[in-house]
């Protein structure tokens, strides 16, 4: 079964899932959602710290730093 992911008109409905989903401290789930957002949008720049941040706080440290230096390489450009 192919995972659908989400088109640039969804976006909007799975970050508010992904802020709900943080305040309910279910964070590997706000992950999930917020990589498939990236998936569709690699240039948000916003969300991709969030993820980033979200999995360095789950100690998914090589993940995190992957988007760190995503982050980095576009700020320096």
């Amino acid at each position: 079964m192919m995972k659908k992911v989400p088109g640039r008109q969804d976006v909007n409905a799975y970050y508010r899932l992904g802020k709900i989903l943080t305040k309910a401290e279910k964070r590997k789930e706000a992950i999930k959602v917020l990589d498939k957002i990236i998936k569709t949008t690699p240039e948000n720049q916003r969300i991709r710290l969030w993820l980033a941040i979200e999995l360095y706080n789950q100690q998914r440290y090589r993940e995190a730093e992957k988007h760190f230096v995503i982050l980095l390489r576009n700020k320096t450009g």
